[in-house]
């Protein structure tokens, strides 16, 4: 159309999926309240209010207490998270509740309830973690010698060295890193720098160490002068989460497989068909 190029990205994903979240975070905390055509504001205000007070309280004391910069936008995005959890929690309550006992009423609650429970807490996850990832991720590249120590977050990170190493069809080195947090280790990361036999290809295999809180990621560079080596270093908080989040919404839709109604309502509906069809 003559009208030039446009690019498209990071930026542009970002302000997208801001647009996009905060609406339907607040309206998937809201769903399970909700009953058709049998809604009361009083009622339903009750569990709206309690439910945005503790996720901002929680969420409040979980950054700052976490971080020393919070910005609006990841305040509101992780606060959405939180929102979707604690309103999920508070309907679970509300509807063992009603039959007597918790424990007796948590048995009481089918398959598709559990499932979308499921489904909710895994969005919860995935929503705070792209919050937490993109407001705090931190990368840095160094140059290092055996011996020197970088700091990165609440993480010190002490280059070990180069060894040399071999394969079953390549050769290269391997950058060893000692990361330590209040001189204590928290685990040795080994970054490759691989030569494969077949093509002479050269691939940078990335260490990683993962948790429930934080992923590390540890990259060699090219080797510099006077037996220093550049490295890549990454910090990624939550980044976990996406992949819980996926996990918990991927089986939120297996569960509903095994809900009776839904089999019953296919096989009343075959039958109909064929009985149709005679």
């Amino acid at each position: 159309m003559g009208l030039g190029s446009i690019s498209i990205g990071e930026p542009f994903f970002n302000k997208m999926f801001a647009i996009l979240l905060v609406p339907f975070a607040i309206l998937m905390g809201i769903g399970p309240f909700l009953r058709w055509k049998q809604n009361k504001w009083a009622f339903l205000q009750n569990k709206i209010v309690v439910g945005i007070l503790a996720s901002v309280a929680i969420t409040c004391v979980w950054l700052f207490s976490a971080y020393d910069e919070v910005t609006p936008l990841t305040l509101l995005a992780t606060t959405l998270g939180v929102w979707v959890a604690v309103s999920t929690l508070i309907d679970i309550y509300t509807k063992a509740a009603v039959h007597g006992t918790l424990k007796e009423g948590l048995k009481r609650l089918g398959v598709s309830y559990w499932a979308m429970v499921l489904g909710h807490i895994g969005m919860a996850f995935v929503i705070a973690g792209v919050a937490l990832t993109s407001a705090y991720s931190v990368e840095r590249d160094v140059s290092m010698k055996k011996g020197d120590i970088v700091q990165l977050n609440q993480y010190n990170y002490r280059f070990e060295g180069v060894k040399t190493i071999r394969g079953p069809n390549y050769s290269g080195h391997a950058g060893v890193v000692t990361v330590l947090k209040n001189d204590d280790v928290v685990t040795r990361l080994y970054a490759e720098k691989r030569k494969y036999d077949i093509g002479m290809q050269f691939m940078t295999e990335a260490a990683i160490d993962a948790g429930f809180t934080r992923d590390l990621y540890l990259a060699l560079g090219e080797q510099l002068s006077q037996g220093a080596w550049s490295l890549r270093i990454y910090h990624k908080p939550f980044v976990r989460w996406l992949w819980i989040g996926g996990v918990l919404i991927s089986l939120a839709g297996f569960m509903i497989l095994f809900d009776k109604r839904y089999r019953t309502s296919a096989k009343t509906a075959r039958k109909a068909a064929a009985e149709s069809v005679l």
